[in-house]
């Protein structure tokens, strides 16, 4: 017979509030402004269909990078972190996880630097697809 183990049973709590939900939604819909500008300058590049794929594809890995480091390496949250676009996010949702609340101005930086890069991102997509190769493939 096959004994059931929770996570309450390891000594694992884990409750996520309204407020812990909305903090970690703060802390990571900023993202959703970087992905689509990195994946659309990073597009440009590409001269076909599959190397494009190719690209996004090693893209993908960017965000799992900091999860990987933290199981060898425990990293422990300092303020340069936070204005950094995908180890902030990660760094702010480990705080909130850990009951901790994250300064406010470290929300709101990672939230201008996500901004800022993004609009930084869109505009140099913008510049590339005015040109010719880039629409016509020339």
């Amino acid at each position: 017979m096959l004994a059931r183990l929770a996570l309450e049973d390891l000594g694992v709590r884990n409750h996520l509030g309204t407020a812990q939900v909305l903090l970690i939604l703060a802390a990571v819909v900023p993202m959703g402004l970087v992905a689509p500008a990195v994946q659309m300058f990073l597009s440009c590049f590409a001269k076909s269909f599959k190397e494009a794929q190719s690209y996004l594809g090693l893209l993908m890995i960017l965000p799992t990078i900091p999860g990987i480091v933290a199981v060898f390496y425990p990293m422990t949250n300092r303020p340069w972190m936070h204005p950094l676009p995908v180890l902030g996010q990660y760094a702010m949702v480990t705080e909130i996880l850990g009951g901790k609340i994250p300064p406010a101005m470290s929300m709101v930086g990672a939230t201008v630097v996500a901004i800022v890069v993004s609009a930084l991102l869109l505009s140099m997509a913008t510049k590339l697809f005015s040109s010719e190769k880039i629409i016509f493939g020339r």
